[in-house]
């Protein structure tokens, strides 16, 4: 059944006049940092604010400054905030502030990091333990016959930093944790302190930073001196989009991060909870998992989707709001004339035409959400079958070490079983036996199948002779070279030179 437009405007009328102008319930967010990973939990509790008609959210950033911190938190009291959710920076100074807030009998949910009081009502956070133990077995996996480990972590006067630590010492098996260096969360910090450890010539396998910035810090300065080769890089938060941790694990640079889930749907549906007088858990402890190249374009390809769908609410929200404002105040004009009230009902219309638009789109929203949650348990459950399969993964992740250390001495003719054994840090048995096993080749056939691949590439793409290019690639006699690529190509290496200069003529 149609309702006519009379109809509409009358429903509206009526609907206005049990409802207060403007906001009913009003959200003070205290951030403390504004690094790309808060960045991140703020976008997403502003996208879930918009699923709530009568929530307002105000976030302040304390740009890593406790004192700052506090006298948000000091301001949000005196405005009298109906709820306040805290990120505090360090546990202790922002401590007394909250317990104000609670005493003024303001709900605060803290969030992602604790702070020293029990005088909260709610905590939403990654359990920064189990992280830290997840990435302690993980590296313990890479390292089955011992090797040297780097630690760099975050603010340590901060939960997070500490619980990650402990949970990562509690681990680590047969590798040794050599240095644990704390770079405050910052990713110069980290290159600065990597700097020092890597110019006191220690022998390092594998580093892990408590985020993907200071993974990265830690990567580009092993990379100035020369060393990030044979080197494992372990960062935490998998961020999407440029930058973030996923397009880190996806181009290399770390081999893996571990997803710091920032929580911000939970810290508003729990607010929305508390606001409501529902039911609600007073702590909620978020997920991890593993992000390595097994997964990483998987969660791009999910993570763009939502990000498409969260711009489209954006967009419809702000062009309602702007719909709802000029409604506003052509009902300030309603009584004052007919002419204004001809104005007014087109504006209900078209406000209602968009009202309908954003309670059906929401709907969708909501449904495709559902559908992308239960796509993401469907992914941690095959997370946790490769997590069981870590022992398999050792040996790609070997082999991996063995073909970059091929590739980079393919034109040393000179190469030997010993100089790999040392690089590889193994005995020439168990490197004949890893080769053999993950190939199906001997290390010396893989070589040498490696050194024709490069050769066959070299002759379709540059204009060197077939002994020029025997030489690039390793091979001290043009005979011997010639008799292998014909072996393995069935044409000669001359072949190839001659047909191309054909072409070129």
């Amino acid at each position: 059944m149609r309702i006519r437009p009379v109809a509409y405007i009358f429903i509206l009328l009526l609907a206005s006049c049990g409802k207060p102008a403007g906001w009913q319930y009003v959200i003070g967010f205290s951030q403390c940092a504004d690094d790309e990973w808060r960045c991140a939990m703020d976008r997403e509790m502003e996208q879930e604010a918009l699923f709530y008609d009568d929530i307002s959210l105000i976030i302040r950033n304390a740009g890593g400054d406790s004192k700052r911190q506090s006298a948000d938190i000091e301001a949000f009291i005196e405005e009298k905030v109906d709820l306040l959710v805290v990120s505090p920076n360090e546990e202790g100074p922002v401590a007394p502030a909250v317990e104000k807030a609670c005493d003024a009998g303001i709900p605060v949910i803290v969030a992602d990091r604790n702070v020293s009081s029990d005088k909260i009502t709610a905590f939403v956070g990654a359990d920064n333990f189990y992280i830290g133990k997840s990435i302690g077995q993980y590296v313990s996996g890479l390292l089955p016959d011992g090797g040297k480990v780097v630690e760099i972590t975050g603010l340590m006067g901060s939960t997070p930093a500490k619980e990650r630590h402990e949970g990562f010492t509690s681990a680590l098996s047969g590798a040794e944790l050599s240095r644990s260096e704390d770079a405050g969360w910052m990713r110069t910090d980290a290159y600065d302190r990597m700097l020092e450890i890597l110019r006191s010539g220690e022998r390092i396998d594998v580093v892990f930073a408590h985020n993907d910035e200071m993974a990265y810090g830690a990567y580009m300065a092993a990379k100035s001196l020369g060393r990030q080769k044979g080197i494992s890089f372990i960062g935490v938060d998998a961020l999407s989009g440029p930058g973030g941790g996923q397009e880190l694990v996806r181009d290399g640079i770390l081999n893996a991060s571990f997803i710091y889930p920032s929580g911000g749907d939970r810290i508003i549906q729990t607010a929305v909870s508390i606001l409501h007088g529902k039911p609600y858990d007073k702590v909620i402890r978020l997920g991890t998992s593993i992000v390595d190249k097994g997964n990483v374009r998987l969660l791009e390809m999910q993570s763009r989707h939502i990000e498409e769908r969260q711009a489209k609410i954006a967009v419809l929200n702000g062009l309602l709001s702007g719909m709802q404002e000029s409604y506003r105040r052509q009902r300030q004009y309603l009584t004052l004339s007919v002419a204004a009230m001809a104005v007014m009902v087109l504006v209900l219309i078209v406000l209602v035409y968009f009202y309908r638009q954003k309670k059906s789109l929401n709907r969708q929203l909501a449904s495709e959400k559902r559908t992308v949650e239960q796509q993401k348990e469907q992914l941690l459950k095959m997370q946790r079958q490769v997590e069981a399969a870590m022992v398999k993964n050792a040996d790609r992740l070997f082999l991996e070490r063995f073909d970059r250390a091929v590739s980079d001495n393919l034109g040393d003719e000179n190469l030997s079983m010993e100089k790999l054994c040392k690089e590889l840090s193994v005995s020439r048995v168990q490197l004949y036996r890893k080769v053999k096993s993950c190939t199906g080749e001997s290390p010396s056939g893989y070589i040498r199948t490696a050194r024709l691949k490069k050769a066959h590439d070299l002759l379709l793409t540059t204009d060197l002779t077939a002994a020029e290019v025997c030489y690039t690639t390793g091979f001290n006699s043009p005979s011997y070279f010639a008799k292998c690529f014909k072996s393995f190509y069935g044409a000669l290496p001359s072949d190839y030179v001659k047909q191309k200069s054909k072409i070129n003529l």
